[in-house]
C-alpha cells in the first residue's frame, strides 16, 4: 500500500475586529493549485487584515492512500 507523506493540517481561529469581513485571497480549493498553498504566509494574513492574537488554534497530521488511476501508474 502506498501513502503519501504525512500532511500538518492546522486551523486559526480570528476574531474579526470590524464584523463580517471581505478576504481577497485566492481559493486553492482545486487540487491542481495545490502547491500555491505552500506560499501562503498566516503571518502576512494576520497583518494585511489587522487580526489580533488567534483565540484558537488546532491541528492534526494526516497521509493519504494513494490510489492507482492507471496502469502507468501501478509500474512507478
Amino acid at each position: 500500500m502506498m501513502f503519501s507523506g504525512f500532511h500538518r493540517i492546522v486551523f486559526f481561529v480570528f476574531e474579526q475586529p470590524n464584523g463580517i469581513m471581505k478576504f481577497s485571497e485566492t481559493n486553492y480549493n482545486n487540487a491542481k493549485d495545490s502547491d500555491c498553498r505552500f506560499h501562503f504566509s498566516v503571518e502576512n494574513f494576520v497583518r494585511k487584515y489587522n487580526l489580533s492574537d488567534p483565540h484558537a488554534v488546532n491541528f492534526f497530521i494526516t497521509r493519504w492512500k494513494l490510489i492507482p488511476t492507471t496502469r502507468a501508474h501501478l509500474i512507478q
